[in-house]
């Protein structure tokens, strides 16, 4: 509502100004012939000192420029050669500029090479010595799975665990799984048939 009234009130405004613009437009008196001659001598006057400053200036400028013309003439702005050569700097007296050093850079030792062969050489001997550890944790575990008839999935799981182990499954085996698996081995053994010697089965 507040938006509305001051909408309408600055409408109101600006019309009530532009007619009254519009009303001293209208009712203006047209200029007198005394007003506009008194208007074109006021222009002709300002127009004439323009001029003549303009001139002023032009005739300072031509001043100057004879002034400069006469002195050039008489050789006064003639610079002689050989005072030139004495001020100009020579060769000697200018400051050196500093070298920059080249750094050549110092070939390899020859013992570079015979190093990176000899760490070469022992990570792949760590490498085989992990792998064969490995390896035989995963025969270790596939065997004694096997002695407790394991399923094949799960020995093949626990093998390959095994491997990835390496010596930690070797300590694990030596600590808990060792005395088992030795003990189901000497079962099985026991309980196979003991073979005929001379028509007769040897006593274990």
């Amino acid at each position: 509502m507040d938006l509305l009234l001051t909408t309408a009130f600055l409408l109101r405004r600006q019309l009530r100004e532009h007619f009254a613009d519009a009303a001293a437009a209208t009712t203006a008196t047209p200029k007198t012939a005394a007003e506009l001659a008194k208007e074109a001598k006021d222009a002709k006057d300002a127009k004439d000192a323009k001029d003549a400053k303009d001139a002023e200036q032009k005739a300072k400028d031509a001043a100057t420029k004879a002034k400069y013309d006469a002195l050039k003439a008489a050789g006064y702005f003639d610079v002689d050669e050989r005072t030139t050569e004495a001020h100009r700097p020579s060769a000697a007296s200018e400051p050196k500029k500093p070298k920059k050093k080249v750094v050549e850079e110092e070939p390899e030792a020859s013992g570079g090479g015979a190093k990176k062969t000899t760490t070469t050489v022992a990570t792949v001997a760590v490498g085989v010595i992990f792998v064969g550890i490995g390896v035989y944790a995963a025969y270790l575990s596939w065997s004694c799975n096997t002695l407790t008839e394991m399923g094949t999935p799960a020995k093949v799981f626990f093998a390959f665990f095994a491997f990835l182990g390496g010596f930690g499954y070797l300590v694990n085996y030596l600590l808990f799984r060792w005395s088992d698996c030795s003990f189901i081995s000497e079962r099985l053994v026991r309980a196979q048939p003991a073979p005929l010697v001379g028509g007769r089965r040897r006593r274990r």
